[in-house]
């Protein structure tokens, strides 16, 4: 209690608070009323991320309904502010409740970033491939998906049916799909990105038919880690990608003997396209760190990349 009346007083004290950091326990099942009180009079905040603390251990399904602040405090935030959000942040696992996600897609109009890690469960799968343009179409730029549930041929579509809208910038996609996928889906062949290319697409964790999915995505910079090395240097001879200029791929292409021919094989569909491409050491890629090695919220125990690629791990966890 103690702890709340004191960040429920800086919270008062700072009339012109746009960024907050929520950090709670994944057992914490209280509801923080003075939180939540004094988040309705923090009318400047367009920022607001939700971690959670303890997320760094082994992932554990969590199941809908399970108490938790972060869907609390959410509900009050998009009661009073979903007017002036502009980024929104869910990392962890705890899953978002149904309402909260139609309240998310139908009443936040100018999200410019938005991230979902394991928030979306496979109960809101249904609600995520509906045909429905989120309100912040028009606005939104910056989108990051992390989740094993999704079909990469369902999160294709929606992206290229302007779902998210047509003016995004950046797309970062983890761990999509499952081991049961049909492996013959695809986004249907009249669809066609609408938008500008892509600044940056980051591709993580994608089997032979999921990276085919996204192969008529234009973009400038392509990072793409724990993919099937052979046939996505195919890919990249072939076109796949349109617009690309830079391609950046782990070091591991180049310290492994055993995917030597894959990388000689990348390195001359590179240069026919006069595409860059890097060995980069994706632990610290970038300075907004969406591009890691062994980030913990990327486990996986599926293992179907075993072997295929030289970013995967052998024991398929962890990589």
């Amino acid at each position: 209690m103690a702890y709340d009346e004191a960040c429920c007083a800086i919270i008062k004290h700072a009339p012109h608070l746009r960024s907050l950091k929520v950090i709670y326990a994944h057992n914490d099942t209280s509801s923080h009323p003075l939180l939540q009180d004094a988040l309705i009079n923090a009318k400047g905040l367009e920022n607001v991320e939700f971690w959670e603390g303890d997320d760094a251990g082994l992932y554990k399904e969590v199941e809908m309904g399970t108490p938790s602040p972060r869907n609390d405090l959410l509900r009050v935030l998009l009661a009073h502010h979903s007017d002036s959000l502009r980024s929104l942040t869910f990392p962890g696992r705890m899953p978002l409740l149904k309402d909260l996600f139609c309240s998310l897609r139908d009443t936040t109009p100018k999200l410019h970033t938005l991230e979902f890690r394991r928030a979306l469960s496979p109960e809101l799968i249904p609600l995520f491939v509906e045909p429905v343009v989120w309100k912040c179409a028009p606005y939104l730029r910056h989108l990051k998906i992390y989740l094993c549930a999704v079909h990469a041929a369902q999160v294709a579509t929606a992206l290229l049916a302007g779902h998210f809208g047509h003016g995004l910038e950046t797309v970062t996609l983890w761990m999509n799909g499952q081991n049961s996928d049909n492996q013959f889906l695809r986004p249907p062949p009249k669809l066609t990105w609408a938008g500008a290319p892509l600044e940056k697409l980051d591709l993580d964790h994608f089997a032979q038919f999921e990276m085919e999915c996204f192969a008529s995505f234009p973009t400038r910079l392509l990072i793409a880690t724990r993919i099937e090395s052979a046939h996505f240097a195919q890919m990249i001879r072939h076109g796949a990608f349109p617009g690309l200029q830079v391609l950046s791929v782990s070091e591991h292409w180049c310290s492994s003997t055993e995917f030597k021919r894959d990388l000689l094989n990348l390195e001359e569909a590179c240069e026919a396209r006069s595409v860059t491409l890097r060995c980069s050491d994706v632990s610290n890629f970038l300075s907004d760190k969406t591009t890691m090695i062994r980030p913990l919220e990327r486990r996986c125990d599926c293992g179907f990349l075993n072997g295929l690629g030289p970013d995967y791990s052998v024991e398929g966890k962890g990589a």
